[in-house]
């Protein structure tokens, strides 16, 4: 791979495994030599509650203002951020025995998105997080950087993250209310990005669609084809990953107190279906 690729996971729900998915292929990534860093821009701390206890979060990141809403505040305050105030953002903790860099998330994140968006000194809002992680100093060798949004009600959290991403991974369940309520929220997207000049290609060539079978009453894979030819519909430039991932209940116990001896290997099973697709779309683009 040439460079550093953006990856950002976005949602018109909650609940369809955007935090677990960015934290499997985080442990992917880093397996098989990859450097991933993971971003937590969500204010409800689902990512990073999952990666450090509530205690450990407050003493060692929050109270020493260590979170990605202390970086985006420092950029809109036009600071320059020398290399080593960077990397001071950066936590570390271990998720199925490998070790993940990531920046944590803050329940001030929502007072910065506002700063953001709702003040006339911001200017750019859309462009900030990229500005941000343009300050990542060059000894800093992430090959991904991976963005886990809160659902996108809070459409200004998917529009930053969509401009400093180069691609936006939508996962989907498999359901015909949550296809509708996911073309709605990308059509909605980008009527929104070209008013900031995002064009309709570049936008959707950003976008790809991921089926994810999490554990529900619906069991609708045969579907998948219907699904895909709505989508397909309304965005044609679009990449719809051909392999979904599949039901297992370990997805909702792995990396918790929770996790059962069998969890690790019935989710590496599973998942390594999706990555290796993940692989031939991604990686080596």
């Amino acid at each position: 791979m040439s460079e550093r690729k953006t990856i950002s996971f976005i949602s018109a729900p909650g609940g369809v495994g955007k935090t677990t998915i960015a934290l499997c292929l985080s442990w992917f990534l880093r397996e098989r030599n990859n450097t991933p860093l993971l971003i937590d821009l969500d204010p409800s701390l689902g990512l990073t509650l999952n990666l450090k206890d509530f205690r450990d979060y407050k003493k060692e990141i929050e109270d020493k203002a260590k979170t990605s809403a202390d970086l985006l505040e420092k950029v809109i305050e036009g600071g320059k951020l020398r290399d080593l105030e960077f990397k001071y953002y950066i936590s570390n903790a271990y998720f199925q025995g490998v070790a993940i860099d990531f920046i944590a998330s803050s329940i001030r994140l929502e007072d910065v998105m506002g700063k953001i968006w709702h003040t006339t000194s911001a200017g750019h809002s859309e462009k900030k997080l990229r500005d941000a992680l343009k300050l990542m100093p060059s000894d800093l060798k992430y090959d991904y950087i991976i963005l886990d949004n809160i659902p996108c009600y809070g459409l200004t959290y998917a529009l930053t993250s969509l401009f400093a991403s180069d691609i936006c991974i939508v996962p989907l369940r498999l359901t015909y209310n949550d296809l509708g309520r996911t073309i709605g929220m990308i059509r909605k997207l980008q009527e929104t990005a070209e008013k900031f000049e995002l064009s309709e290609e570049e936008f959707s060539n950003k976008l790809y669609f991921l089926f994810n079978q999490v554990e529900t009453q619906y069991k609708r894979e045969g579907k998948i084809p219907d699904y895909k030819r709505e989508i397909q519909n309304e965005f044609p430039k679009a990449t719809i990953f051909y392999k979904y991932i599949g039901s297992q209940v370990g997805f909702t116990r792995i990396g918790t107190k929770e996790e059962q001896p069998s969890d690790s290997r019935n989710v590496r099973k599973i998942f390594t279906i999706f990555y290796e697709e993940f692989e031939s779309k991604i990686i080596k683009l």
